[in-house]
């Protein structure tokens, strides 16, 4: 049960109610206070982390569609530029976002590099 004291505190009026001032501080920790051993240890961890998000988040592919539509218009103007004809359906950007095609001969080996049919 709750006690009368305790009853009495909770239904004043919000003017009457007393408050401890001047012992508030950030997350409860007192200014001058001894760190722990695994704080030094995880703040390196938390600039790591926002390190690497930061680097691999500016260098991701980009995965636009108007990006893939021009890779593509730029793939088929080289088929056309070399006198071959576009079909309707193909896809003539096999590199992807980057450029590079990659193939195995056989499961468990390590994919190779294709060689660029144009060159």
């Amino acid at each position: 049960m709750m006690g009368l004291n305790r009853m009495k505190a909770i239904t004043k009026p919000l003017a009457q109610r007393t408050f401890a001032t001047g012992k508030a501080y950030p997350l409860g920790l007192v200014p001058g206070r001894k760190k722990e051993g695994w704080e030094g240890m995880i703040y390196g961890f938390y600039g790591a982390s926002a390190f690497l998000m930061i680097v691999g988040l500016a260098n991701k592919p980009s995965t636009d569609i108007r990006e893939w539509a021009r890779n593509e218009a730029i793939a088929r103007e080289k088929v056309v530029a070399k006198g071959g004809e576009v079909e309707w359906g193909t896809f003539y950007n096999k590199g992807g976002a980057n450029g590079y095609t990659f193939s195995k001969s056989e499961t468990g080996t390590t994919p190779v590099l294709e060689e660029d049919e144009e060159e």
